[in-house]
């Protein structure tokens, strides 16, 4: 009788003397030794994580290289593309508590970034009274022409990539994909639920 597996916190339990805890554990152990054990969904699982885990990895250091390479041509930080990007959408401006949730990042990195853009004429704030986390930050003119910059090479970018795609594919793709990162911060944020 095929044994049923069971999470816990971030445990998953195949049987009574096999646990798996961690990522380590599942791709440089688990996988193996749970297809000898006839774990063949478990395995298709594991690869699927996997998968998902290395393709998603991957994207992101594109990203980052991308924005790296096409920032540098002007003298900025690739780090600057996502928040001019968040910028154009908030043209009233922000504080730098929002930018915290808009571009998810923590507080120590979105002042860092603050800080420096506001050294290269990129961004202003408006009415510190001492508490520069909550002053209202807005592009410069020399920020929105940056941002625009962005905006089109951005455009361009997803063109390039997605232009194979329907337009059902493509809502499709970002409506499954928007629900995995949903999921996956209740996961982060919660623990694995129990089955």
């Amino acid at each position: 009788m095929p044994l049923k597996p069971s999470f816990r916190g971030n445990t998953l339990k195949l049987s009574d003397n096999i646990h798996i805890t961690g990522v380590v554990a599942i791709v440089t152990y688990a996988v193996p030794e749970i297809d000898k054990l006839g774990f063949g969904w478990a395995v298709k699982v594991f690869k699927r994580f996997e998968q998902f885990s290395s393709v998603i990895s991957g994207i992101s250091r594109h990203i980052q290289k991308i924005e790296r390479d096409e920032m540098e041509k002007y003298g900025y930080k690739g780090a600057f593309a996502q928040y001019l990007l968040a910028f154009l959408r908030y043209p009233q401006g922000c504080t730098a508590a929002q930018l915290c949730e808009i571009c998810d990042k923590d507080k120590a990195a979105v002042s860092r970034i603050v800080s420096e853009m506001e050294e290269k004429g990129l961004v202003q704030r408006h009415g510190t009274n001492d508490r520069l986390y909550n002053a209202c930050i807005t592009l410069t003119e020399e920020g929105k022409t940056a941002a625009n910059f962005v905006r089109r090479k951005a455009t361009a970018a997803v063109n390039a990539v997605g232009n194979e795609m329907t337009d059902e594919e493509r809502s499709a793709f970002y409506s499954n994909l928007e629900s995995i990162a949903a999921k996956l911060q209740i996961i982060s944020r919660e623990g694995i639920p129990e089955e």
